[in-house]
């Protein structure tokens, strides 16, 4: 089924994507959902896991979490933008200096704004923090 068809089948849809990672000795896992919010009628959560079998930093791991929702909203861009229907991206790092994953925050929201994609971070961003992460 193609995401204009899932999109159509819903009366008021948003679209929200998110990424979660979690490392495990030599591998690093990643869970990337895509969510369709139907207001009124639920959400429809839809998921996908992938694993790397290499090292990398915490800074890193996080970041690749970034691009794979920046290349998923890529994807969908066309139909959400042709349809009208908002689009998020959901991150699971924090707006908060005090967390490791803060400067991966600053270089994302730049990163995010200078292509137009709206996104959310903790505690908001519940497509990476709770759809994505239940798949880890």
């Amino acid at each position: 089924m193609t995401i204009k068809a899932l999109l159509q089948k819903h009366k008021n849809p948003e679209v929200w994507i998110g990424v979660d990672s979690k490392s495990m000795q030599n591998e690093i896992h990643y869970a990337l959902s895509l969510v369709i919010v139907d207001r009124g009628n639920g959400a429809f959560s839809y998921w996908r896991k992938l694993k790397l079998k290499k090292f990398m930093s915490t800074y890193e791991r996080l970041f690749q979490e970034v691009i794979f929702a920046i290349e998923l909203a890529s994807l969908i861009k066309k139909v959400t933008d042709k349809y009208r229907i908002p689009l998020e991206v959901h991150l699971d790092l924090n707006p908060k200096p005090v967390f490791m994953s803060y400067q991966v925050y600053k270089d994302a929201a730049g990163y995010l704004k200078s292509l137009g994609i709206p996104f959310r971070c903790k505690p908001e961003a519940i497509a990476s923090t709770v759809c994505a992460n239940k798949h880890l």
